[in-house]
């Protein structure tokens, strides 16, 4: 429709069409009503002096302008209501298109009455009337499709984004992305601030984006960005909530936005599943590789290193050292808790272990928690053993051996763990025993191979030891405890957690049945050596 002019000095009538149009043998009132009815704002305009010439009243119900104020404006209502964005490329399109004699436009139309914004789809023809050039033209509405083709379009782009960032969490989980990977990939995506939390939402596991919230406890009641939107997704492995990844968007969040967030969520599941199975195979793997150790089934140092290796153990040449860690059990709690108590012993050993400068293989045996330790020579491992106290566990430390000895470096460790609990008070309670500090045990164990220790302490204890076996006391114990104590006996009460009247008796009664007198020194140092030769007897063989 083309611009107006402000000449309106032309002869022909502003508010009717042209005389041709109405000649011929359909008459006047049909013809009108004909053009009227139609769901088209059909137009004529003059384009050389750029008047509208006729315009129908639908226009009224599409542009918001009633005909008669269209065609008797003194100012081009078409001009001035299109939208701003479209107007000079229009008017440009328009002319092209009376050059070319005709043609289709497309643009946005400001409605006066509403300020309602539309979309006119306008056709037109250029002819010849009597010598003067006519463009005959129809407006149509085409909002609605506009609207459905703009709603489609923003679809497509969804599905697309969507279709990439499936495909990028696919390919991270395929080529076995970590969680930090993950998580900087969602914030990458997303262009926002990427925090994961473990179950408490007290400990940040992972964080990526600028800005990201520290290690505070992101909840309702975290001020770091008032305007921010808060996204939080549970991460549920295997039924059990595990943490939940948290996004803050600048603004609110879209559908392909919260596939990003799903897809994420599904890829940290993922991962922690390999993570946790990857775990246990090589728990299992340490597992056995300790119980061959126990169970003496090691056939060489090389081997040994072989299969440490694999699990992610690097011995190298160093020499070995082998830890014995026994969980002291609580009053409280059957096997579950014991259980508990055994796994986390295995984490506080491994944690004391890299604090002493030093790599170690650490697995449950049994009730017991058993390392080998690759002490580098930079270390002296009886100094740094004594990092490896535990106030629920007692702990035996083997000397340091060639791998190819690491049998023999375990039995010395279960030695030393089984000397803290005979005679350490409290059981050997936080006590680490080193068999190099041994001393006098380790002559005992020397003579251990003969016949002469077992008959010195059959001489010098065999009564107390027969005793109990056959009456159930707890004279040898009492014994210990009391030679311990250097001869109080309320100090050997306590250790025993009886009363004193009960260690008054017990002493007695061995008094009898050794024919000695306690208090003699020369008696206690030669039971005091009868007591630790038995209790070489009594442990495996180094």
């Amino acid at each position: 429709m083309p611009e107006r002019s402000d000449d309106s000095a032309q002869d022909v009538p502003r508010s009717a069409p042209a005389t041709a149009l109405t000649d011929g043998p359909v008459g006047w009132e049909f013809h009108m009503a004909l053009i009227e009815s139609l769901p088209v704002v059909p137009y004529i305009d003059s384009p050389d002096d750029r008047r509208t010439l006729y315009i129908a009243p639908q226009v009224k119900d599409v542009l918001g302008i009633a005909a008669e104020d269209y065609v008797a404006s003194t100012v081009d209502p078409w001009f001035d209501n299109l939208h701003p964005d479209d107007r000079e490329a229009t008017i440009a399109e328009l002319e092209g298109v009376l050059e070319a004699g005709g043609g289709k436009q497309e643009y946005r139309f400001t409605r006066p009455d509403t300020g309602e914004t539309v979309w006119i789809e306008d056709r037109l023809t250029v002819i010849e009337v009597a010598g003067r050039k006519l463009s005959l033209g129809v407006l149509l509405d085409v909002t609605r499709q506009k609207l459905d083709e703009a709603r489609i379009a923003d679809q497509l782009r969804t599905l697309a984004q969507i279709d990439a960032v499936s495909q990028r969490f696919s390919e991270l989980v395929v080529s076995g992305a970590d969680l930090p990977a993950i998580v900087q990939t969602l914030s990458e995506v997303l262009e926002s601030t990427v925090v994961l939390t473990d179950a408490s939402g007290l400990e940040v596991v992972h964080q990526a984006g600028a800005g990201s919230p520290g290690h505070a406890k992101h909840d309702k009641h975290d001020k770091q960005d008032e305007t921010a939107h808060r996204l939080e997704q549970d991460v549920v492995v295997r039924g059990e909530r595990w943490g939940s990844l948290q996004v803050w968007f600048h603004q609110a969040p879209g559908r392909a936005d919260l596939v990003a967030v799903e897809r994420a969520t599904t890829a940290v599941v993922l991962a922690l599943l390999v993570e946790r199975e990857a775990s246990l195979v090589i728990e299992s793997g340490r597992a056995a590789l300790v119980n061959d150790v126990v169970l003496e089934r090691i056939t060489s140092g090389r081997d040994l290193r072989r299969r440490a290796r694999a699990l992610g153990v690097d011995f190298a040449r160093d020499r070995l050292c082998v830890v014995v860690m026994a969980p002291l059990p609580s009053a409280r709690g059957g096997a579950r808790a014991r259980e508990r108590l055994r796994d986390s012993t295995v984490s506080q050993l491994s944690v004391a272990i890299q604090q002493m400068g030093c790599r170690g293989l650490v697995a449950p045996e049994g009730r017991r928690v058993v390392a080998l330790v690759a002490v580098p020579p930079s270390v002296d491992a009886r100094a740094a053993s004594e990092g490896l106290a535990q106030p629920t566990s007692r702990c035996g430390v083997g000397s340091v051996v060639e791998g190819d000895d690491v049998q023999r470096g375990y039995r010395q460790a279960l030695y030393a763990l089984q000397h803290a609990a005979l005679r350490l008070p409290d059981g050997g309670a936080g006590s680490v025993v080193s068999f190099d500090d041994l001393g006098l045990t380790l002559l005992l164990g020397q003579l251990a191979t003969g016949p002469e220790l077992a008959r010195f302490v059959e001489t010098e204890i065999g009564q107390l030891v027969e005793h109990d076996r056959s009456h159930g006391s707890h004279l040898v114990a009492t014994l210990q405890a009391f030679l311990a104590e250097n001869g109080s006996k309320s100090a050997a009460a306590r250790r025993l957690g009886v009363e004193r009247r009960t260690i008054y008796y017990r002493l007695e009664r061995i008094a009898v049945l050794l024919g000695r007198d306690l208090d003699y020194p020369e008696t206690r140092l030669r039971l005091d050596v009868a007591l630790r030769g038995w209790d070489v007897l009594e442990s495996p063989r180094l």
